[in-house]
């Protein structure tokens, strides 16, 4: 098993963290970036509660489900 190591990224000044293990990025730091340009105080959860971000999940998982059988893992 390989040791998942946190990569900082710089962007715009602000530090985005990124996992070498799985290669996502923290949404936290992109919508702290967000927040700062824009003058903002937006929260993840706003996304998360958002009626178009709830539908594209729920369709995300649709197609995980009914295609789990023809996907290689």
């Amino acid at each position: 098993m390989k040791t998942s190591v946190v990569i900082f990224r710089d962007l715009n000044g602000v530090k985005i963290r990124q996992d070498s293990g799985t290669t996502f990025f923290n949404p936290n730091d992109f919508l702290e970036l967000y927040n700062s340009t824009k003058n903002d105080n937006k929260r993840l959860q706003d996304y998360l509660d958002n009626r178009g971000t709830k539908e594209t999940i729920d369709a995300i998982l649709r197609d995980l489900v009914n295609n789990a059988d023809k996907r290689d893992f």
